[in-house]
C-alpha cells in the first residue's frame, strides 16, 4: 500500500468521521429534553455511544470501502492502464501521485488529533502508574473498607488506575466530623470501579479524536459529568439515601484538597448539578439498555458491510470532490 493510498484512506475516514460527528451533535442537541428524563446511567451510556460512534462508522466504512482490495466484493474498476476519472482506493488500480491539498489537510488533521490524544493517554497512564505506586508506599490497606488509607488530614476519596483500579481514602475522611460521609464516598468510588468508568473515559478520550474539535471538548465534559452522576446515583442506592450522598458531596467539596488529575475523586466535577440530580425525585427511564445500544452499533456496522460496494463508490465520490 503506497503512501498516497494511505493518505486517501485517512482523509476519507476523517471526512466520514467528521460528518458523523456533526450528525451526532445535532442529534444530541435535538434530544436534550428526552435525555433529561433518563437515569444518569442511561445518559452515560448514550453519551459514551455518541463519543465512539464516529470512530466505529469511519473504521467500518473504510473496511467496507477497501473490500475490493481484499477480494470481498467484485472489483468495478477498469483494467490497469485505463484512465480513471476519480481517485481509486483499490490497491490494484490506485495511481500513486501527490495528494491534493484538501486531502493532505484532512488526513493531517485526523492524524494529528489521533497523535495528540494518544500522547495524552500514554502520559496519563504513566502519571497514574507512578502516582499509584507512590500512594501505595505510604498507605495502609483496610480490608473492611476495601480501600487504601492515606495519612492525610483532609477528607478525600478517589479511585486511580485503568486496568486495576484501587480506592484510596484519607484518615481525615475516617475521622470526625467526616466519618459520617465515608460510606457515601466509598460507595461512589466502588460504583466507578463496578461501572469501569476509568476505562470508559480512556476509550472515549481516544475516540473523540474522530469528532469535530469543539464538539469533542463538549462531549468529553459531558461524558465525565455523566460518569459522576451515575456513580452518585448508584452510591445513593447503596447507602439508601440520596440526601446523605448529597450532604457528603457538599461537605467534602468544601473541605478536601485539590485532587489528582489522573484519579476519579468524590468531591469534584459539577457539584451543583450533582447535588441537584441527587435531590431530584422525578421518575427516570433507564433506557436504552446496554444490549440495545450494542445491537444498534453492531447493526450499523453490519449494514455498512452488506453495502460494501455502495460504500466503496461513495467513498471514492467523496474523495473526488476533495480532489477537484
Amino acid at each position: 500500500m503506497t503512501l498516497s493510498l494511505v493518505m486517501l484512506c485517512i482523509a476519507a475516514g476523517g471526512a466520514i468521521a467528521f460528518v458523523t460527528s456533526a450528525i451526532v451533535g445535532v442529534a444530541l442537541l435535538a434530544a436534550r429534553r428526552a435525555m433529561s428524563r433518563l437515569t444518569p446511567a442511561a445518559n452515560a451510556r448514550v453519551l459514551f455511544g455518541a463519543a465512539v460512534l464516529p470512530l466505529l462508522v469511519s473504521v467500518a466504512a473504510m473496511i467496507a470501502a477497501l473490500a475490493p482490495s481484499f477480494g470481498l466484493v467484485a472489483d468495478h474498476c477498469e483494467p490497469v492502464g485505463t484512465t480513471h476519472a476519480h481517485p481509486h482506493i483499490c490497491t490494484a488500480h490506485h495511481v500513486s501521485e501527490a495528494p491534493a491539498l484538501a486531502v493532505a489537510l484532512l488526513a493531517g488533521t485526523l492524524a494529528l488529533r489521533l497523535g495528540l490524544r494518544l500522547a495524552r493517554l500514554v502520559r496519563g497512564a504513566y502519571v497514574a502508574r507512578v502516582a499509584r505506586r507512590n500512594l501505595l508506599a505510604s498507605a495502609r490497606y483496610e480490608a473492611t473498607l476495601g480501600a487504601h488509607v492515606l495519612p492525610l488530614a483532609a477528607p478525600q476519596a478517589f479511585v486511580i488506575g485503568v486496568g486495576h483500579p484501587l480506592i484510596f481514602v484519607t484518615e481525615g475522611l475516617l475521622a470526625d466530623p467526616h466519618r459520617k460521609h465515608s460510606m457515601a464516598a466509598l460507595a461512589h468510588e466502588r460504583a466507578h470501579i463496578r461501572r469501569r468508568d476509568l476505562l470508559r473515559r480512556a476509550l472515549a478520550g481516544m475516540a473523540l479524536a474522530f469528532h469535530l474539535p469543539g464538539l469533542a471538548s463538549w462531549l468529553e465534559q459531558q461524558v465525565s459529568r455523566a460518569h459522576e452522576l451515575a456513580a452518585d446515583a448508584e452510591a445513593a442506592a447503596d447507602v439508601g439515601s440520596r440526601v446523605d450522598v448529597a450532604a457528603a458531596l457538599v461537605a467534602m467539596t468544601r473541605a478536601q484538597l485539590v485532587p489528582l488529575g489522573v484519579a476519579m475523586s468524590f468531591g469534584v466535577g459539577d457539584v451543583e448539578a450533582r447535588v441537584h440530580a441527587l435531590l431530584d425525585a422525578q421518575p427516570r427511564f433507564d433506557r436504552p439498555r446496554p444490549a440495545a445500544l450494542l445491537v444498534g452499533l453492531l447493526g450499523l456496522v453490519l449494514l455498512l458491510g452488506l453495502t460494501a460496494d455502495a460504500v466503496h463508490h461513495g467513498v471514492e465520490m467523496v474523495l473526488g470532490l476533495l480532489v477537484d
